[in-house]
């Protein structure tokens, strides 16, 4: 049975250096990039805003760096899982983590 730490089947968005990001998922333990590393422009040296914004009726994901979509819409290859915060290869403070659930917009249909 898979673990808390089992990455099999997980969906993942993290800096990569200090100017990218990488995305993608995991398939059985080996990352599969869901594009190319998305290039930043600038290093990243202080707080940053890295949002993950997960649209479950459409299966797609979208990255945003302090509020600018710098990635996506990208299809999801799995749509359930666990969350979770990973550091590599250098200093990371985690501050403000939050999950969220947002109502669509717009009105609801009742079948």
């Amino acid at each position: 049975m898979a673990g808390r730490r089992d990455r099999s089947f997980a969906q993942m968005v993290r800096f990569e250096g200090a100017d990218g990001i990488i995305h993608g998922s995991f398939f059985r333990g080996r990352f599969r990039a869901d594009g190319p590393r998305i290039r930043l422009g600038k290093a990243v040296a202080d707080w940053a805003r890295l949002r993950v914004e997960v649209d479950g009726t459409a299966g797609t994901y979208a990255i945003l760096l302090d509020g600018e979509r710098i990635g996506g819409p990208y299809p999801l290859a799995f749509r359930a899982g666990r969350a979770g915060l990973q550091a590599s290869n250098g200093v990371v403070r985690f501050d403000d983590v939050r999950l969220e659930s947002v109502e669509p917009e717009g009105p609801r249909l009742r079948w």
